[in-house]
């Protein structure tokens, strides 16, 4: 049922121009399904852990975002592991997805320490001591800039933060984001109300449905910090169409395979009526070419910086604002970076 679904996500807008929020919706569903395979008694414990251990630090390192759903599935795979191996096949089991969140996680936390001093920007937990490292204030501003844009996008965004009423633009804009969020939804109201009517099952369907948990917790999360639904990834979706699986297996054996096969045909009609809505957002574009200005920072170091703070595919060297602390690390020398000696 998902895998229409994906094929909507990914050939819409957000693939107009390299999107980090194009990868995440199928790493959220693969990781979805290896949880779910673990719940149900996966022979292939270890390898289906360390798979989950790969998919949850790759969506982390392409978007900061998917940490809480891949780490609440992640500590779901983990918990399943152990209950079912004894102590020395728990020990073992947990060497191969150490190695390989290790592998992914330390160059991307590196990464993050070379570009902004921080492990996790704009977070600045563990921030380092170097002389490059972005002001606090300044990590601060770019949380509250994500979490306001993200609740209303058509207003200034110092406006928004100081409104405790945004949810009265939030919500409505939200829930008619049909495809999105409205009709996720809607299955996963209507699975549980199945799910619990039907009276079928036991302890473990009832098992099953800690799958709903990474997506329940993701949208929390999601909900406090930046709630766009582009921001969800696949989190909408799995609750949906984890509450609609988990209401076909509640059925009786004959109406199961007829529910799947409806399921299946609902998710591809979805896309057909869907897929031509995109109009010309459909499938990849150039990255715009911004209008730029071109000013001197306080060091004489010449930087372009385009009116509306996009700098897209601007030429090099290009920022959003020219902070009137930033400066050449060293005195003509590009190559050994910026830093802020000031904040504005």
């Amino acid at each position: 049922m998902l895998f229409p679904v994906s094929l909507v996500w990914s050939s819409g807008a957000f693939v107009a121009s390299p999107h980090p929020d194009v990868p995440l919706f199928p790493l959220g569903v693969l990781s979805a399904a290896l949880v779910l395979s673990m719940l149900r008694g996966d022979e292939r414990l270890r390898t289906s852990l360390t798979g989950l251990t790969m998919l949850v630090a790759l969506g982390i390192s392409i978007k900061l975002s998917f940490a809480a759903f891949g780490l609440t599935a992640l500590a779901i795979g983990i918990v399943a592991t152990w209950k079912r191996l004894n102590t020395p096949e728990r020990i073992r089991a947990l060497i191969a997805p150490a190695l390989l969140a290790f592998a992914i996680g330390g160059p991307w936390i590196a990464r993050g320490y070379i570009l902004s001093g921080y492990p996790a920007y704009p977070s600045t937990v563990l921030r380092s001591s170097a002389d490059w490292r972005v002001p606090e204030e300044l990590a601060a501003r770019e949380v509250a800039v994500i979490r306001a844009m993200a609740r209303d996008g058509k207003r200034p965004w110092q406006e928004v933060a100081r409104d405790p009423h945004w949810m009265s633009v939030w919500f409505p804009r939200t829930v008619r984001r049909v495809f999105e969020v409205t009709l996720p939804l809607g299955l996963f109201v209507l699975g549980l109300i199945v799910f619990f009517a039907a009276r079928r099952h036991g302890g473990d369907a009832r098992r099953m449905l800690w799958v709903l948990a990474p997506p329940g917790v993701a949208l929390v999360a999601w909900f406090f910090m930046a709630p766009d639904p582009r921001f969800a990834g696949a989190s909408f979706w799995i609750l949906g169409a984890g509450a609609t699986a988990l209401a076909i297996t509640a059925l009786n054996e004959k109406f199961t395979r007829r529910a799947a096969l409806a399921a299946l045909v609902l998710a591809l009609v979805i896309f057909a009526l869907d897929y031509p809505n995109q109009g010309t957002h459909r499938g990849p574009h150039s990255l715009p070419q911004p209008e730029i200005a071109q000013t001197a920072l306080t060091d004489g170091t010449a930087v372009t910086v385009p009116p509306d703070g996009l700098c897209w595919d601007g030429p090099l060297l290009c920022t959003p604002e020219a902070d009137p602390g930033l400066r050449l690390r060293k005195s003509g020398d590009i190559s050994a970076g910026f830093q802020i000696t000031r904040a504005f």
